[in-house]
């Protein structure tokens, strides 16, 4: 019995490099305004059905779509804009210190700074002698 059909294929992958993206006037990563207000960034081209490529965007809740514009004039008449790079700077500070929580919650502070614990240095059993007391032993 043959084997069923593997399924429609998602076509061609998004290209992230800067060549691709040129063409656009716009990087990997650049937060764009849209027409309507809505903050979206640029996550790479993709070709459409028709060959044509296209620059996909994701918006802030996840959705990723393509934008109809093929060139900077376009964006610019469209309205389109890069917003400022102040906006870039807090976009990149906000995913910097998410990754360092997860690299600080990843680490046993009571293997790495004992004296966190709230116990003492001690092994079991062991007891470490007051200096002063040792001096006054001899």
């Amino acid at each position: 019995m043959p084997k069923k059909g593997k399924g429609k294929s998602k076509g061609p992958s998004i290209l992230v490099d800067d060549m691709s993206l040129k063409p656009f006037g716009f990087k990997m990563s650049d937060i764009l305004l849209t027409p309507l207000g809505v903050e979206v960034t640029v996550i790479g081209v993709k070709p459409d059905s028709t060959g044509q490529p296209k620059l996909w965007a994701e918006f802030q809740s996840g959705f990723q779509s393509p934008l109809e514009p093929t060139n900077p004039q376009e964006f610019t008449e469209q309205g389109y804009k890069r917003v400022h790079e102040g906006r870039h700077i807090m976009r990149n500070k906000a995913l910097d210190e998410g990754k360092k929580k997860e690299l600080l919650d990843e680490v046993d502070w009571a293997t790495v700074m004992p004296w966190l614990s709230g116990g003492n240095n001690e092994e079991e059993g062991e007891k470490k002698e007051d200096p002063k007391a040792a001096k006054k032993k001899k």
